[in-house]
């Protein structure tokens, strides 16, 4: 069963796609302007990374609900009485 988020989660989701966002295209902006900076992995860490999680943000966004496999219950079932581990 998946989580669905409320009206005000989904409203914050959009405020953290947007600094995401905008932070991957700061990052990219200097990794552009910089010649150093092109072979720094840390850079291109965080221009990857903010894309990614924007995109998942705004998928929250738009569909309510996240990813199954991120939201995937464990099934937990104790032990019948007398059969503990």
């Amino acid at each position: 069963m998946t989580r669905t988020y409320s009206t005000l989660e989904r409203a914050l989701f959009a405020l953290f796609a947007l600094l995401c966002f905008g932070a991957a295209l700061l990052f990219a902006f200097f990794v552009a302007t910089n010649v150093e900076s092109r072979r720094n992995p840390a850079a291109w860490l965080v221009i990857i990374g903010g894309f990614a999680l924007a995109a998942v943000s705004l998928k929250i966004v738009m569909t309510g609900t996240a990813w199954t496999y991120f939201e995937q219950k464990l099934p937990f079932r104790p032990p019948p009485p007398g059969q503990d581990a």
